[in-house]
């Protein structure tokens, strides 16, 4: 069962975080698992105390966002799984945390993807080849395009194929970067 939530209605209206809360208190989980290294506080940590499940597990984390409160949020877990390396990529990430709840074979690997017909150019990529998403969730996380350009430039210098990713509106940063790359690169 799946449970949309709105996180920016949860964290700024009032009445629609209180019913959240109530809903995930009398949903009387057992055990809750927060896969997210970078927590952050009044969302996924929230939600997560919220739920008074006996167990509940999350990976030792930064909380880069919210360091103040990390120290608060890491006693609302009974089992937090540490990691081994501060700089890793978030799959690597990932799989040292499903080793850490027993899981010891597991390995991370890049997923398979069915090619979709909306993005025939995409079969088109030879390999190897890298992702930029050259958009960000508010303007304040974009990168510039010109920064897109230059690690794209780098990637073709290396003999890699550069293909340009994002949400609808990461559309006119596509543009730009794809002109810093002087056309060299696959929008998609």
């Amino acid at each position: 069962e799946v449970w949309a939530l709105d996180t920016g209605r949860f964290l700024s209206n009032l009445r629609y975080r209180w019913s959240w809360l109530r809903r995930l208190r009398r949903a009387g989980f057992a055990k809750v698992i927060h896969p997210v290294h970078s927590r952050v506080f009044l969302l996924g940590d929230a939600l997560v105390r919220a739920t008074n499940a006996a167990e509940r597990i999350a990976p030792e984390g930064d909380c880069t966002n919210e360091r103040r409160l990390k120290r608060l949020s890491d006693r609302w877990y009974s089992r937090l799984i540490p990691e081994t390396s501060r700089q890793s990529m978030e799959l690597l990430r990932h799989a040292e945390f499903m080793r850490g709840l027993g899981l010891s074979g597991f390995v991370a690997r890049v997923p398979e993807l069915p090619f979709s017909k909306a993005a025939p150019e995409f079969r088109s990529v030879s390999k190897p080849y890298a992702v930029l998403f050259v958009g960000g969730s508010w303007e304040g996380r974009v990168w510039r395009a010109n920064n897109f350009g230059d690690i794209g430039r780098r990637l073709r210098e290396c003999g890699v194929n550069v293909v340009l990713s994002g949400d609808p509106l990461a559309r006119i940063q596509a543009t730009k970067t794809l002109d810093c790359l002087n056309g060299n690169a696959i929008d998609l």
